[in-house]
This record gives C-alpha cells, structure tokens and sequence, in this order.
C-alpha cells in the first residue's frame, strides 16, 4: 500500500462523525482501546463548548493531504507528574487508513506541534507491546531523534512501550 501524507487541523463538524463511530462501532478501536458502547454525541458537545481544544484531553483532527478525508484523531493530556510541561500524547486512525504510514506520521506532527506551541519539557506515549504497528510507531518516534534529544525508551511490567521526547533546549523558544 501507498503512505498516506497527512497533516493534522482542528475539528470540522463533518469530521464529529469518526467520534460517533467510536462510540458504537468496536471495530475502530480493538483491541487495546475499546471500552463498551458509549452514548454517541459527548464529543460533539466538547466541540461545541471548546472546539476539543479548551479541555483535555485536547483533540486533534488527522487528514489527508490530498482529499482531506479524516483518518482518525490525535490527543494530549498533561500527566499527572508533578509541575507542568509533561505531555501524554494518544492516536487512533480509522481501519481503513491503517498500515499506510498514518500513524507515525500524526505522531510526529504532533510531537512537533506540542514542542513549537506549549512549554512540554517531555512527550510521552504508551503504545502495548503486543500492537505491531505500535511497537513499529515507537521505534520510528524514537529513530526519529537525535542522541542528544533525550528520547528513551521503556518497557512496563513486559506489556507497554513508553518511547519519550524531551525538549532539547530550555527554555522553549
């Protein structure tokens, strides 16, 4: 299959759809993240308040660059490290969009956006090592940076991959 180049934007209300899919269709988030049916609709309503962007988790949409078709979403939450500038960065892309290099390449995007917009000092991710592609994603997060960027990576109780990536000058630009 081809990779996909993507680029990532705020929620459009046509692209609320991927959310209420999520809520009802197991499909688009198993193994590792489905959680039951959910009333269909909580995500539009944040949309509405803040546009996914006000609150956390802070949302994302993730398109293609060539027909602007939504392939899923990335989030960040702030941890729950002591003082601030830790971020917790999460994506999901649609099934259909998968294996074409989409998830790697939102991460990325957003490890930079997060680094250029906010004071993050380190971005995290937990990827379970039992997802290919996301054991794939994180090596590629960490190959991605150099020696001196303090990417490291980590394995939990042998069940999740937490690549890292701290900010390489302080204080943010």
């Amino acid at each position: 299959m081809d990779l996909l180049q993507v680029r990532l934007r705020p929620f459009a209300e046509p692209d609320l759809e991927v959310f209420d899919r999520f809520a009802v269709d197991p499909a688009l988030s198993e193994p590792f993240e489905w959680v039951g049916f959910t009333p269909p609709g909580g995500y539009r309503k944040r949309w509405e308040q803040d546009g996914l962007l006000g609150s956390a988790p802070y949302c994302l949409a993730v398109v293609t660059i060539d027909d602007n078709a939504i392939a899923g979403w990335v989030d960040w939450r702030e941890t729950a490290r002591p003082g601030s500038g830790a971020w917790e960065i999460g994506v999901l892309i649609v099934p259909e969009m998968r294996g074409r290099g989409v998830g790697a390449a939102a991460q990325r995007l957003l490890v930079e956006y997060l680094f250029s917009t906010t004071t993050a000092f380190r971005i995290w991710a937990a990827t379970m090592a039992s997802a290919r592609r996301g054991r794939r994603v994180s090596r590629l997060l960490t190959a991605m940076a150099p020696a001196s960027s303090g990417v490291s990576q980590r394995a939990n109780d042998g069940n999740i991959i937490s690549p890292r990536r701290r900010r390489q000058s302080w204080p943010p630009p």
